[in-house]
């Protein structure tokens, strides 16, 4: 059943999700496409398993409607997963999560948890902090279905100016009141999530150097690194012209109290 989530100001949003509207995938497909940069959408896992999340996780895939007029303001992707509440079992980032994920729907075994894949607001509605809302209403909705656990590997908002750094060392870097320095990271730990790590091999792009020039506009004439807007490390391009792009991600854990469905 749809629900209604709130902002800091007592906004009122509803969420609803695939299962209950899937008049709203169009919207959410459109969403999908703006928020990432074009080369994420040559990730393999993405291009393998993404439609399936529709079809075998509708509970999942969700709206953020403005509360009045009705119009699609964010989206939210999220897929089950199996996790004993080991640091060391978690998958080795966001491809992984989501490839296991669709195996384990698809072999009928019973989750654990749940992996954060996605949140996207409609660039028009940016700025109005609807992101944590956004969040807050995948917490609802994990919650709803009697679980405990959100993990999720963050990609966080502001690494992409700091491509050279480690993400490790990045992670661990604070703003002067000791709170996580990365604006989404730090969302995610004033819900109460904890930083569980990094996952050093998180999302994987490998593509003729064709390709990533027509994705970055950005010429590459041999090999070497390259530094390209919206990536958080370098693409590195080898002699065979191939160019490989490594994104380390940060795992968050949400473990949700039991009042959070209410």
């Amino acid at each position: 059943m749809p629900f209604v989530v709130r902002d800091d100001a007592g906004s009122e949003f509803t969420v609803e999700t695939v299962s209950e509207n899937s008049s709203h995938l169009a919207a959410m497909l459109r969403l999908d496409s703006l928020g990432y940069p074009a080369f994420l959408s040559g990730n393999e896992a993405t291009i393998r398993y993404w439609g399936d999340l529709f079809e075998l996780a509708p509970d999942l895939q969700f709206v953020l409607l403005d509360g009045q007029a009705g119009h699609v303001l964010a989206c939210g992707h999220a897929v089950p997963y199996v996790w004993n509440r080991e640091p060391k079992r978690l998958p080795s980032g966001w491809d992984q999560a989501l490839e296991l994920g669709i195996a384990g729907i698809r072999s009928g075994v019973a989750p654990t948890a749940v992996t954060a894949l996605s949140i996207v607001v409609d660039p028009s509605a940016r700025g109005r902090s609807l992101s944590a809302v956004t969040l807050h209403a995948m917490r609802r909705l994990v919650a709803a279905a009697g679980l405990r656990d959100l993990i999720a590997p963050v990609r966080p908002t502001l690494k992409c100016r700091y491509p050279l750094t480690a993400m490790d060392d990045y992670a661990r870097w604070r703003t002067h009141e000791g709170r996580m320095f990365d604006p989404w990271l730090r969302q995610h730990e004033r819900l109460g999530a904890v930083c569980l790590g990094v996952a050093p091999r998180s999302m994987v792009v490998r593509a003729s150097v064709e390709l990533w020039e027509q994705w970055t506009s950005l010429a590459m004439p041999r090999r070497g690194s390259y530094v390209v807007e919206g990536a958080l490390v370098p693409v590195d391009v080898a002699d065979s012209g191939i160019g490989t792009y490594i994104e380390p991600n940060v795992w968050m854990h949400h473990d949700l109290p039991t009042e959070e469905s209410t």
